[in-house]
């Protein structure tokens, strides 16, 4: 039941958006032209390019072994991406695709990037978040639960 407040909340902000844009292309009411027509909006789609440093692993976790802190780092990175990717679709339901980089915190290098469509995010839901950031077209490459940076 939750649910349905929040989808009536992401359509009424889509139609919003629609609506500010129609009415910016709408170039008779600001000119005041005679003529009654303006541009006609045929088809829009709302993208946001977002990069983020990961976080890297909790400093007590720092004295495990090193193939153990790599691998937690991995696996955070990976759960990370896939949470915030939700969260973004969530709190701004008028974007429907975030292209998005996640960088290492040490080497500052690209580890994770992809583009996220909205509607391939909600059929992702249940994968593990590897499989589910693999769904939605992200791009990395793990060797030994190590990051390799993308070129």
């Amino acid at each position: 039941m939750a649910k349905d407040p929040e989808r009536l909340l992401a359509r009424f902000a889509r139609w919003w958006f629609r609506r500010r844009i129609v009415k910016a292309l709408a170039l008779n009411k600001r000119r005041r032209e005679a003529r009654a027509d303006g541009l006609s909006l045929s088809q829009f789609r709302n993208r946001i390019q977002i990069e983020w440093r990961a976080r890297d692993v909790h400093p007590w976790d720092r004295d495990l072994p090193q193939s153990r802190v790599t691998e937690m780092f991995a696996q955070r990175c990976l759960d990370n991406t896939g949470a915030a990717l939700e969260r973004l679709f969530g709190n701004l339901p008028e974007i429907e695709f975030i292209d998005f980089t996640v960088i290492d915190p040490k080497s500052s290098a690209p580890i994770l990037r992809g583009s996220a469509d909205r509607s391939e995010a909600n059929m992702a839901k249940d994968a593990s978040p590897g499989m589910k950031l693999k769904k939605l077209g992200a791009k990395y490459r793990l060797s030994n639960w190590r990051f390799e940076p993308l070129s």
